[in-house]
């Protein structure tokens, strides 16, 4: 099956009020390689839109590794970042983003645990056209207090800032 959609700028409100996310258990084949396999976030689609999300988050046995075609992080309450470090596909906005994040925060590239949402004050995903971008839902479990945290909003403008610093470099 051969999808072919316009990239179409995403809405504003998926930066400033964060997106919803279902998860679903899931390991992607050769997850570190990039594909193009992407039958099951298609396949998955009606439910996704249905439940009002947009996009899902894939786990196995309880820990997190991805989405279809972004990174996930979480923020915890001491403003420590972690991302799955292992069984992913590591983007180039995650190299970046963690580069970023580095230079301010504690980071942490490991196991990444569902139960870990009840808990986290945010978490937010990475990707081409997603940059750095908040997650305010996945299932019925509320991130933080729901919207745009103040460590993701300073990824936001940092990330914005690198980029542009990158650009002018090259």
């Amino acid at each position: 099956c051969v999808i072919n959609e316009p990239i179409n700028p995403l809405p504003a409100d998926h930066f400033t009020k964060g997106i919803k996310l279902i998860s679903h258990e899931y390991l992607r084949d050769i997850p570190e390689v990039k594909t193009t396999n992407y039958l099951m976030g298609i396949y998955k689609l009606p439910e996704i839109h249905a439940r009002g999300a947009t996009d899902l988050l894939y786990h196995w046995n309880g820990k997190i590794s991805e989405l279809t075609r972004s990174n996930f992080f979480i923020v915890d309450q001491n403003d420590v970042i972690a991302t799955p470090g292992n069984g992913i596909l590591k983007g180039i906005n995650r190299k970046h983003v963690l580069q970023v994040a580095k230079s301010k925060y504690n980071v942490e590239e490991r196991d990444v645990h569902l139960d870990e949402l009840q808990n986290c004050k945010e978490a937010f995903i990475t990707g081409t056209t997603k940059k750095v971008m908040p997650v305010r839902q996945v299932d019925g479990v509320t991130i933080g207090n729901g919207s745009l945290g103040k460590v993701t909003a300073d990824l936001q403008k940092l990330f914005e800032i690198h980029i542009a610093d990158h650009l002018k470099a090259n």
